[in-house]
């Protein structure tokens, strides 16, 4: 959000500070999360700074005398881009709007749905994300230990804002998978604390390959699409699908621990496949 709301104001990365959970600085919007948090906060932070931007232009265009479309931010000054000899430091425009009793503060809503025909909702909706998982599985048949070996995740995300976030959020998304796949399990009155809840270890983590497919969006801000729990979601299917795969038995039970997958080969007449099997 912070580098949606600087590009859109045309300042530095570091001249913005993202205010979590204030509600005396954020009015009320409701809740947006998941993968709808980026198309619809990003475009209401983006058109807040335009605001601003064009606040701060007409302001500052009054001061130095010039048209307000030909004033940039460049750095941390406003200039003419027809005339560079008339400029102001951003810190100076703060203290401009305080001297001028001119609100600082901007609020921005953002509302898909006018976007729409009335006819195509709700089967049309402007947040959608897509991916794709793959994952390569070791299973011992005489075990029924499994140990994921490979792990690619494809995902159109529309344009990336920030690479390395959105590679860290699939990453961590696709562990959060392959713990619901294989150990991750709450039983009532059993399970009663991470001693009885299962994590994945750091020395069970697989290789991981993260594909973006950068589809923009003519709708979100910057073209993104967003990147939420498309993530997480295929990555236990394909686990499973994989151990499936490779003992040639359809498991329909999460988590597959190993007592579950010698009991499906037991119950099969599959106990005869010995040694093991790595597949995709």
């Amino acid at each position: 959000m912070a580098q949606l709301g600087a590009h859109a104001l045309g300042v530095p990365r570091d001249l913005v500070e993202l205010v979590n959970a204030d509600t005396g600085q954020t009015p009320d919007s409701g809740v947006q999360g998941a993968s709808r948090a980026t198309y619809w906060v990003g475009n209401a932070v983006s058109g807040a700074a335009r605001t601003l931007r064009d606040n701060i232009n007409g302001t500052v265009a009054e001061l130095i005398d010039c048209d307000p479309a030909e004033l940039v931010i460049s750095g941390k000054e406003i200039v003419s881009s027809q005339q560079p000899d008339k400029r102001m430091a951003l810190e100076a425009v703060a203290s401009l709007f305080d001297e001028l009793e001119k609100p600082r503060k901007v609020a921005e809503f953002f509302d898909p749905s006018h976007l729409f025909p009335p006819e195509t909702r709700p089967r049309y909706t402007p947040h959608f994300v897509t991916g794709a998982h793959l994952a390569e599985v070791l299973v011992d048949t005489q075990t029924g230990q499994v140990q994921v070996t490979r792990f690619v995740a494809v995902h159109d995300a529309g344009k990336v804002i920030n690479l390395a976030g959105a590679e860290g959020q699939v990453e961590g998304a696709v562990l959060m998978g392959i713990g619901a796949a294989l150990k991750e399990e709450y039983l009532p009155n059993i399970t009663t604390g991470f001693r009885d809840y299962i994590l994945p270890m750091v020395n069970e983590i697989p290789e991981i390959k993260t594909i973006f497919v950068e589809v923009p969006s003519y709708q979100g801000p910057l073209g993104a699409k967003g990147l939420g729990e498309t993530a997480m979601l295929p990555s236990t299917p394909a686990v499973i699908n994989a151990i499936s795969r490779a003992i040639g038995v359809r498991l329909r039970q999460i988590p597959a621990t190993p007592e579950r997958i010698i009991r499906q080969l037991i119950d099969l007449d599959q106990s005869h496949t010995l040694g093991n099997r790595r597949v995709e």
